[in-house]
C-alpha cells in the first residue's frame, strides 16, 4: 500500500492479519530498497497492490511482478470501493459475521 495516505493500508490490515502475512508501504512510483529487500526475503507466492494507479503506480507493480509469481491488484473507483475490493477479495460471503465501519475522511476512529 502507499505510505503517503491511510486509507488503503487501513481497509488492507484485517486482510493481512488473517493470512499471516506483513503490510509493507512503498512510495507511489518507486519501491523503496527496504521494502524490495524484505519482499526478496519472505518470498511470496501472491503480492496484492493496494488501491490503484494513483495510489501504487504501474511502475512499481511491474516491479513487484518479477518478485513473485502472482501479484493481484486489489482496487476501487475511491477509497471507499477499495476498502469493499479487499474485503470482497480477502473475506467471502459468511466468512465473518460482525463488519466494523469507520468514517473514511480520517484514520483514528479505523486505527
Amino acid at each position: 500500500a502507499t505510505g503517503a495516505s491511510f486509507a488503503d493500508g487501513l481497509a488492507a490490515a484485517p486482510a493481512a492479519a488473517q493470512v499471516d502475512a506483513p503490510l509493507l508501504l512503498t512510495d507511489h512510483g518507486a519501491l523503496p530498497a527496504s521494502v524490495r529487500a524484505e519482499i526478496v526475503r519472505l518470498q511470496p507466492s501472491v503480492i496484492v497492490v493496494l488501491g490503484g494507479e494513483s495510489a501504487v503506480s504501474r511502475r512499481v507493480a511491474t516491479e513487484l511482478a518479477t518478485l513473485a509469481p502472482t501479484v493481484r491488484r486489489d482496487s476501487g473507483a475511491d477509497r471507499y470501493d477499495t476498502a469493499r475490493q479487499i474485503a470482497l477479495n480477502n473475506f467471502p460471503a459468511g466468512a465473518t459475521t460482525t463488519a466494523y465501519l469507520a468514517n473514511g475522511g480520517n484514520f483514528p476512529d479505523a486505527l
